[in-house]
């Protein structure tokens, strides 16, 4: 008889760690947050790189434009995959209230005023990026996510260095570290 309680209480423990392992491997609120910020961000990011091609008359600048349009769709291609996996809905273009502010404040400028604001708004939004993305890669107990904020760091990082190389270049304060 003591056998068998020790084997339904076995039997027991078994089930709540299996629902224990299921349950990490759901996404955390904090998951799905991160997914949606990032696809806003790297929209957001596309469409002031593409503004960038049209109305900056740097090299570099130019040349930092077509970077984030070569690298944020993969990025955000990742991301989107995730969401739709996840049933999550984030509209192409959707940006966030601050985002949109952002771009409205660059579509007016061109030349040396555009490219001043516009170094400036990629280095405050890559630095934001970042952070975010550095916390989810240690924080998030959902593998997929995980994964992607982890190869996602680098890449803002590499965006974030050479931001902050441009604005040197053209005397653009940034501000923080």
């Amino acid at each position: 008889m003591r056998f068998r309680r020790v084997g339904h209480v076995l039997l027991y423990a078994g089930f709540s760690l299996t629902a224990a392992v299921a349950a990490a491997q759901l996404p955390s609120p904090a998951d799905l947050h991160y997914l949606r910020e990032a696809i806003e961000n790297n929209d957001a990011e596309m469409g002031a790189a593409q503004m960038a091609l049209d109305k900056a008359t740097a090299d570099d600048v130019k040349l930092f434009a077509r970077l984030v349009l070569h690298d944020d769709p993969l990025l955000n291609g990742r991301v989107r995959g995730l969401a739709g996996e996840l049933k999550m809905q984030v509209a192409n273009g959707q940006v966030s209230a601050h985002q949109q502010q952002v771009a409205d404040r660059l579509r007016p400028l061109s030349g040396d005023a555009f490219e001043r604001l516009y170094i400036a708004a990629m280095i405050e939004g890559n630095r934001a990026a970042l952070n975010d993305t550095r916390a989810e890669a240690v924080d998030s107990r959902f593998p997929p996510v995980k994964t992607a904020a982890q190869a996602a760091a680098p890449i803002i990082q590499q965006h974030l260095q050479m931001a902050l190389t441009i604005a040197q270049a053209h005397h653009v304060p940034v501000g923080g570290p």
